[in-house]
């Protein structure tokens, strides 16, 4: 009976020995995988910490560059802080033709510059096409510069509160009377009778102002291709109007036509670039032409030969009437995130360009993310607190394995003390065992 005994608890305390051996293996392999763990650890924080973001500088310090920092916010009071900048808070770009793209080169625009785009591609008549004409009355094909004008005049009648572009919120009563006057150039009616003539002038002030900005002073006039301001022009100066020509006013004077159709200026008290214009909207313009300029005329820089053709980041299609509508702005809702532009600024993803003028809205595709670094566009830096928050995070992270491999240590070692337990109990179970066999054999020996 008692070697029947012995040997089921023989077989009891084996069968526990390999339990308790299995489980201490693996729980050194728990421990092993937490020094992988911490290895692991230790690099992801060394990468977070040279993980830079893309900032630019500010009087309150560096910010991260944003989707609405480059491309514009759809707001009427951004709108207003662009075309008076010395009266707002607004964190304007370090250059205007700095504009964001995929990495095919495709302008990534809102859904309401993307609004104005189609608008425009669709000729509606509203607000308008600007007819582009040459000297001869004849038209010429649409170019990315008489839609990138249209795009503005768009613009301003969507920012004064115009229904046809909801997406822009807010209204402007700055664009209100900056758009007043912009239509009066737009269709000639500034220089008197609404007819061609007249039309082509205001076309070419508008294109003038667009490659050019902002000029004042005296008059402007274009000879071979360049532009001239003559100070030895006096009052009485007659100038006569060319195809490509277009004046600015002297301060005091007025511009007037007389019955052969020269120009020339009077001593009349107002302040006007060209008739209807005043110095203040002329500024705006030229403001508004300086930020808008580059995004529109890049994302129209598919137009060739008066075919309305784009250049967006977006899935636009015509409908059964023939109309461009967009089926979807997927890059532009993911790139709001800024997270994700961050990382596409970096990988390649999204790419920053240097528009090269806003009349044919050309950039060079090439350029990295360097190229903005080296100019001093923006920065790649880690910020202070942000580096405080992922120390936090790391000493954190490093606490509970430390906590968890404390425990792995304590069951390991609870686990070799019952182990020496039950190798002391077998040991003596054996003697036992051999004790009770030796004894039987000796009794039947007897």
């Amino acid at each position: 009976m008692g070697l029947a005994t012995s040997q089921v608890r023989m077989l009891t305390l084996t069968s526990r020995k390999a339990d308790v051996e299995m489980q201490i293996q693996l729980n050194s392999k728990r421990k092993t995988m937490l020094t992988r763990e911490a290895t692991e650890l230790s690099k992801l924080y060394y990468a977070k910490l040279q993980n830079a973001r893309i900032q630019y500088s500010t009087t309150n310090g560096y910010k991260d560059v944003t989707y609405n920092y480059l491309m514009a916010q759809d707001s009427a009071a951004f709108f207003e802080g662009v075309v008076e900048p010395s009266l707002s808070s607004i964190d304007r770009k370090t250059s205007d033709s700095m504009i964001l793209t995929d990495t095919f080169g495709r302008v990534i625009l809102s859904d309401a510059m993307l609004n104005v785009v189609i608008n425009v591609l669709n000729h509606d008549g509203t607000p308008g096409q600007i007819a582009d004409k040459d000297k001869d009355g004849n038209s010429k094909p649409r170019t990315v510069e008489t839609m990138t004008l249209d795009a503005m005049m768009y613009l301003l009648e969507t920012n004064s509160g115009d229904s046809k572009n909801p997406e822009f919120q807010g209204t402007s009563s700055t664009a209100s009377i900056m758009s007043t006057q912009f239509r009066s150039i737009y269709n000639g009616e500034a220089f008197g009778e609404i007819n061609d003539a007249n039309k082509i002038m205001g076309l070419n002030v508008l294109k003038h102002m667009l490659r050019n900005g902002f000029e004042y002073g005296g008059p402007i006039y274009k000879d071979n291709g360049k532009y001239y301001t003559d100070p030895k022009l006096t009052e009485s100066s007659k100038i006569a109007p060319a195809d490509g020509t277009f004046y600015i006013i002297k301060q005091g004077a007025t511009l007037i036509s007389d019955a052969g159709g020269s120009m020339y200026w009077t001593g009349a008290s107002a302040n006007n670039l060209v008739p209807g214009l005043t110095k203040t909207v002329a500024q705006q313009l030229s403001q508004m032409f300086s930020y808008y300029g580059s995004i529109f005329a890049a994302a129209f820089n598919g137009n060739k030969d008066g075919i309305a053709h784009f250049n967006v980041a977006a899935n636009i299609q015509k409908d059964a009437t023939g109309k461009y509508v967009k089926t979807n702005n997927t890059v532009y809702n993911t790139i709001t995130n800024n997270d994700n532009l961050q990382n596409g600024l970096k990988s390649g993803l999204y790419q920053l360009v240097n528009v090269t003028s806003p009349a044919t809205g050309g950039f060079a595709k090439s350029q990295n993310l360097d190229y903005f670094k080296t100019q001093n566009y923006v920065v790649e830096k880690t910020d202070s607190s942000e580096r405080e928050t992922i120390t936090a995070w790391f000493n954190a992270a490093r606490a509970d394995l430390s906590e968890k491999e404390s425990y792995w240590d304590t069951e390991i070692t609870s686990l070799s003390t019952e182990l020496s337990t039950i190798t002391t109990e077998i040991e003596s179970v054996k003697k036992l065992r051999s004790d009770a066999i030796e004894q039987t054999f000796k009794w039947g020996s007897a």
